[in-house]
């Protein structure tokens, strides 16, 4: 169980990477592109 868990959070970061660099090219700031990415990511989890 946590070995399937492991690998499947380890394929969530580079979709988290691809997303990060994809927004980075839509706002045209890396600092824009980190915060929306961080309250995407907090409005995930509440």
């Amino acid at each position: 169980m946590y070995l399937l868990l492991g690998l499947f959070v380890g394929s969530l970061l580079p979709i988290q990477t691809a997303f990060n660099s994809k927004m980075r090219g839509i706002v045209q700031s890396p600092f824009l592109a980190s915060l929306f990415s961080f309250a995407i990511g907090t409005l995930f989890f509440l």
